[in-house]
């Protein structure tokens, strides 16, 4: 959507009436003009759909868009020509922890009355009632996922935000809110978690533009604990955009924030017709969540049965409105208020980032565990595509397979250990190959285990995605470009801090009678955890036999305490830590293929799948447990524990004498034993039952 207007307006008024803010920002980005372009499109049915930032805690929060402003909007709209005006959002994972939380029931609660000061009615919709059909490309991070059709098919798409600091992301503004129109309760795990944010919102709006983002920051919330501990401070100030990306744009740099600190900025596209009206001065008091913060929360969100056990304790909640279904969340949530108050700056910020950082700890710790000793219960790791096959020039193709070939020719002197493993290092990367013969003809080698896909049959493999580029005249994949995600490796790394290996490479695949391959180099690295990650996998007949051999190019970024001792300075140790490693990924990577060939799944971890809003949070489960406790225990039983610690009990014997240097003496006198009746009991069908309920609570949240 086009406009001669300024694309950006900030308006500030100290004075103003907020409904005045708005109208003069609405008025600078032109927003009559785009209205009356959207409602004139060929087959427009003439409604306006809202989103507003609606996922606060309390009414009058300053974290939600204020609804006389969002239904003076409604107003507005309606007065430019709109036939009708829905305002629409979904449910969030808050669900799982807090009542009140659907979409109408939260509108009602915090302010939405369903009808305009000019007496206007209009709808609020859960946007995930008619999310049927994908609109978005095979190679997009949406793919496959449904949409609402209440979204799509709009005439004009507006997102109302709110103005508020966010502990993980700095900043949650317009984009933040755009979020809000996808499916799904867990937003976190299948947004954020498990797609990259700025590819989803890149998504999103290339396949259902938004037309004018507003951000209400007449009054907004600041401080260190972001929209968890909310603080207001009055900015007296509307923001307006025919862009929510040039609208978070300017509503960060009014914060004294550089966007890109949000992992869902993705900057807007330059032009040199972009003008604003208005100061980006950033506000005046304003407070941020400080980085080190930012990035404990980060750290903290990776584990996702923490996180959703957090979350109920660390929200600032009105009660009287949103209960939280656990009286155990709700006691702790009390309790933590009086430590995590954001009104004392100095001690709110520090014992807010300490408990973040403790928690992030925490996290890292339980990953690196599951890592080490329980992969099973480590979820499997959706990672988008994150190259465009149109990105790839032709000319790159030919040259993968001879390029990988050169490399495995600096192989040429090595000798082979007794496992068929040989390696050596050059320019700082590990080259290695090895081989292993499966009494199978190639032909049904091949037919079990495709070789497009081996390396997501390879030790470690977490997640990722392929996309097939092209293909020969059999259907078999010739060119394809793939994201692939292992766990830190060596695997011991991941106690020092250790990151997955993020790669993304280009592949081509060759066949012939005798002899199939795949070569790919590494194109990039997401998260800079690899410099190199080349390779190539051959599957040749040999007599009546399959030899498998493969070769890579590793040279992975290891975590800074491991890269602090330099290795090469005990040529001993450091070979003997190589061969380890390879030897492991070698014979693992081989017995996953037999696997795959006996028809087994050799992939770890778990499907990572959305919560659901029944599945109880980890501390339900426990609760259970405690309850089933406090039933099967002898009543006497904690009475009993208590007294064999109670230091200040009436029959401590008194001592005899205390001597200059202030030692007590007693008398020896004769131990009466309680008769064996008198004894609380722990009945051992009890501790078995609660092994197990402890185990089997800790593996479902795994």
């Amino acid at each position: 959507m086009t406009s001669a207007a300024p694309s950006l307006a900030i308006v500030t008024d100290a004075a103003a009436n907020p409904a005045d803010l708005l109208d003069s920002a609405a008025t600078a980005i032109g927003f009559a003009s785009s209205i009356e372009q959207a409602f004139s499109k060929t087959g427009s049915n003439g409604q306006a759909v809202v989103v507003p930032a609606i996922d606060g805690f309390a009414a009058g929060s300053p974290t939600i868009a204020d609804p006389a402003l969002v239904e003076h909007l409604i107003d507005l709209l309606y007065d430019l020509g709109a036939k009708s005006v829905v305002l629409g959002t979904t449910e969030g994972s808050d669900a799982l922890w807090a009542e009140n939380r659907d979409v109408f029931m939260r509108a009602d609660l915090l302010g939405y009355r369903y009808v305009t000061p000019a007496g206007r009615d209009y709808d609020i919709v859960d946007l995930s009632d008619d999310a049927e059909d994908s609109p978005f490309a095979a190679d997009s991070a949406l793919a496959g996922i449904p949409l609402s059709t209440t979204w799509r098919e709009a005439a004009l798409r507006v997102v109302f935000a709110a103005n508020r600091t966010d502990a993980a992301d700095g900043y949650a503004l317009a984009l933040h809110t755009l979020l809000s129109v996808l499916p799904g309760r867990d937003k976190e795990s299948l947004y954020v978690r498990q797609r990259d944010p700025g590819a989803v919102v890149h998504a999103l709006l290339s396949a259902t533009p938004v037309d004018v983002a507003f951000i209400d920051a007449v009054v907004s919330s600041h401080g260190h604990g972001g929209s968890a501990r909310p603080l207001s401070i009055e900015t007296r100030t509307i923001v307006a955009a025919n862009d929510p990306r040039v609208a978070d744009q300017a509503g960060a740099l009014k914060m004294g924030l550089d966007p890109q600190v949000s992992r869902l900025w993705y900057a807007p596209p330059a032009s040199d017709e972009t003008r604003t009206s208005g100061s980006l001065l950033p506000y005046e008091g304003w407070i941020n969540v400080t980085p080190a913060a930012r990035d404990a929360v980060r750290r903290r969100q990776k584990d996702a049965a923490l996180d959703r056990s957090v979350g109920p304790l660390l929200q600032q909640v009105d009660t009287s409105l949103f209960p939280l279904r656990n009286e155990a969340n709700a006691r702790l949530n009390e309790w933590l208020s009086s430590f995590l108050s954001m009104e004392d700056i100095a001690s709110g910020r520090e014992t807010f980032a300490f408990l973040e950082m403790v928690l992030a700890q925490l996290a890292e710790a339980r990953s690196a565990w599951q890592i080490m000793f329980a992969k099973d219960a480590i979820a499997h790791k959706p990672a988008a595509l994150n190259v465009s096959p149109h990105d790839i020039d032709e000319a790159e193709w030919p040259k993968v397979a001879p390029a990988i070939a050169s490399q495995r020719a600096l192989l040429n002197g090595c000798t082979a250990d007794a496992e068929g493993l040989r390696w050596r290092m050059v320019d700082g990367a590990v080259l290695f190959d090895c081989i292993r013969r499966y009494p199978v003809s190639l032909d049904a080698f091949a037919a079990a285990v495709p070789i497009h896909r081996t390396i997501q049959f390879m030790n470690d493999y977490i997640g990722g995605e392929a996309v097939t580029v092209a293909s020969d005249d059999s259907g078999r994949v010739t060119r394809q470009l793939e994201r692939n995600l292992y766990l830190p490796q060596p695997n011991f790394t991941a106690l020092l801090g250790g990151d997955v290996i993020d790669v993304t490479k280009i592949e081509t695949v060759s066949y012939g009678t005798d002899r199939q391959a795949m070569a790919w180099q590494t194109l990039f690295s997401a998260n800079d955890s690899a410099l190199a990650d080349d390779g190539m996998v051959e599957f040749a007949e040999v007599g009546e036999d399959t030899v498998v051999t493969i070769f890579a190019r590793q040279h992975f970024r290891q975590p800074p305490l491991v890269e602090a001792f330099d290795l090469t300075l005990l040529p001993d140790l450091h070979a003997w830590l190589i061969t380890d490693a390879y030897r492991r990924f070698a014979s693992r990577t081989f017995a996953n293929l037999e696997a795959v060939l006996e028809g087994r799944d050799v992939r770890i971890g778990k499907p990572a799948a959305e919560v659901d809003i029944d599945e109880p949070l980890p501390i339900d489960g426990l609760l259970t447990l405690a309850e089933r406790l406090r039933d099967e225990l002898p009543d006497d039983w904690i009475e009993g524990l208590r007294g064999r610690f109670d230091w200040n009990r009436s029959d401590q014997p008194v001592p005899d004498r205390v001597d200059a240097d202030g030692f007590q003496h007693f008398k020896p006198t004769a131990r009466q034993k309680a008769p064996v009746s008198d004894r609380p009991v722990l009945r051992p069908w009890l501790l078995d039952d609660v092994s197990r309920a402890l185990a089997a609570e800790l593996g479902r949240h795994g």
